[in-house]
């Protein structure tokens, strides 16, 4: 499913939203930050990338300021997010 999930990244279809959180123990954080590398530079992807999010981000304990920027992106693409947490690619590399 994941290699599936990177192969079609180039192919989607924007705007979209990409929510990660850097304890997820799943999704490899090599994996991610590499798909989200072949977007176009200039897309209309928005990153939010959560320091304390696990993997199921819609029921960490956390939640409601998932769901919080998941309603505002819904509400406008282009609205600032309540958790400020949106990042470019380059925070999603993986630490050395």
């Amino acid at each position: 499913l994941m290699d599936a999930a990177f192969a079609a990244t180039g192919a989607l279809r924007l705007p979209a939203l990409f929510l990660y959180g850097a304890r997820d123990r799943i999704v490899p954080r090599q994996a991610t930050y590499d798909a989200l590398k072949t977007l176009p530079g200039n897309s209309a992807a928005r990153i939010v990338f959560y320091p304390d999010g696990y993997h199921m981000l819609l029921r960490d304990l956390k939640a409601e300021r998932v769901w919080a920027d998941i309603a505002a992106w819904i509400g406008n693409h282009n609205a600032p997010l309540p958790s400020g947490a949106e990042s470019p690619v380059s925070a999603l590399a993986p630490k050395e």
